[in-house]
């Protein structure tokens, strides 16, 4: 244990009359929150998406007029965040891969003709980030 455990411990047992354990908690890596944060965010926006265009073609209640002044204040986050490559990708990821009429749509290399995971949020990321 450390000098500084040993001395916050030592206090606690003097103060307190008990015989304390002191536990170092980890923290999360800069770069396993920033996947996390990413993730969640675009889990989200697809979320918002999905339900904009199940309200309207089910219901044929309109909801892009409410929503605009949201996506007014996210476009230039992402414009802040992303490079235009990472943009227009994270856009596709969004608003067409998921609500495509002709299902849903996979990403290619052009060269290879191999097909690039992109079903999870993560598989993205780790796209995303790796590739641009």
């Amino acid at each position: 244990m450390s000098d500084k455990k040993d001395s916050i411990k030592k206090n606690l047992e003097d103060i307190l009359k008990v015989s304390p354990k002191i536990k170092t908690l980890k923290r999360t890596p800069q770069k396993i929150q920033h996947k996390e944060r990413f993730c969640e965010m675009l889990e989200s926006l697809k979320y918002v998406n999905e339900r904009a265009v199940q309200m309207k073609t089910e219901i044929g209640v309109d909801f892009i007029l409410y929503e605009e002044p949201f996506f007014a204040i996210i476009e230039p986050l992402m414009m802040f965040a992303f490079n235009k490559k990472q943009q227009a990708l994270i856009n596709w990821w969004i608003y067409e891969k998921w609500t495509h009429p002709e299902g849903v749509l996979i990403l290619t290399d052009q060269e290879s003709g191999e097909e690039i995971p992109t079903d999870t949020a993560e598989d993205f990321y780790e796209f995303l980030f790796s590739a641009l």
